[in-house]
């Protein structure tokens, strides 16, 4: 899978399939846009919307975002229902809606035409593409999502242009590591010294993390006549943080990884120094503190635990030192030790 850039909010992306085996091979692939669910918890100012807009094309209409247009192969079958877990299915709830989420699985693994909205409108839509693979061959999709108001691509926005931009893409990306490769380093390193940098690079994400109103989504706040006494993170009720973070994949985690992200900071040093200081800076920084002093917990443990490296080791100050070195600047050694207790 590839993605280029073809303008600051114009993505390209390529997904190519490749059959290593003696025969021919049917496969669907499923390229997936959703808006996150900001509703149900809560009221919402205006319901988020994916809409057909003709073969091939899929509006997302959003009242903070915009416009933006999802376009595929106009012979891909677009599939539409609500970002909704089935509460039905679950806990023998009831659903607000007939079409949730797992609806797109319903219809393409199991076949039942009533589990996707027939007006092809939702929160959640998919896009099918039915492949025949041939036998050691390949077969390429392409996606490209952009502004509404981008304008008139000359060729389609599948066109030449999009397979102009990845190309532009490939060269930059082929120019940067090769700068960065070490010359002892033999063709199968580099590939996967680039392979390790790229997956890296991917896991970075905007972590929006607003905890007073997570604890109120799971009647948990502990001011706010809570319910439930077994969700983690009810200590950290003034946290709010809202930044671009490594993150050990791209999951959408309700807890730091720390630990992991401490060591991160090593290799990400080789390909964005400006990212790796900030992100150790962002870590001991009193935004990501807790009011006794203590600062987050390592991979895999509660925030409410207000004890850094418990039960991981006591990891950060090493590697972000090294990583500070990498940098060429020094973090102080007042911030690196604030760091473990």
């Amino acid at each position: 899978m590839e993605w280029a850039k073809a303008g600051p909010e114009d993505l390209v992306a390529l997904v190519t399939v490749t059959n290593r085996g003696p025969a021919d091979v049917p496969l669907d692939v499923l390229a997936t846009i959703w808006f996150r669910n900001t509703w149900a918890p809560g009221p919402s100012a205006e319901l988020p919307v994916l809409a057909a807009d003709g073969p091939g094309r899929i509006v997302a209409t959003h009242a903070a975002l915009g416009q933006r247009v999802l376009s595929v192969d106009p012979g891909a079958e677009c599939l539409f229902t609500e970002n909704e877990t089935n509460a039905s299915r679950l806990f023998g709830g009831q659903n607000r809606t007939p079409f949730v989420k797992d609806g797109i699985d319903d219809y393409v693994v199991h076949g039942r035409a009533g589990a996707v909205n027939p007006a092809r409108t939702g929160t959640l839509a998919a896009v099918r593409h039915r492949l025949v693979v041939p036998a050691g061959g390949s077969r390429t999709v392409r996606w490209r999502l952009r502004p509404a108001d981008a304008g008139m691509v000359p060729g389609g926005e599948l066109g030449t242009d999009a397979d102009a931009a990845v190309a532009r893409r490939r060269a930059e990306a082929d120019e940067f590591y090769r700068a960065i490769t070490p010359p002892d380093v033999d063709a199968d390193g580099a590939l996967i010294m680039r392979r390790a940098l790229a997956g890296m690079l991917w896991s970075k994400q905007f972590y929006y993390f607003d905890l007073d109103r997570w604890l109120q989504e799971h009647r948990a706040h502990p001011l706010r006549a809570p319910q439930r006494a077994d969700v983690r993170n009810r200590q950290w009720f003034h946290m709010q943080n809202g930044h671009v973070l490594s993150m050990p994949d791209c999951w959408e985690y309700p807890w730091y990884a720390a630990w992991d992200l401490a060591f991160h900071c090593v290799p990400l040093s080789m390909v964005d120094p400006a990212f790796t200081r900030g992100q150790i800076e962002l870590m001991l920084s009193d935004v990501y503190l807790h009011p006794v002093g203590r600062s987050l917990p390592t991979s895999g443990t509660s925030v409410t635990s207000t004890r850094l490296c418990t039960p991981g080791p006591p990891c950060s100050p090493s590697p972000q030192g090294r990583a500070s070195a990498l940098t060429g600047k020094r973090t102080s050694s007042a911030m690196l030790s604030r760091n473990c207790s």
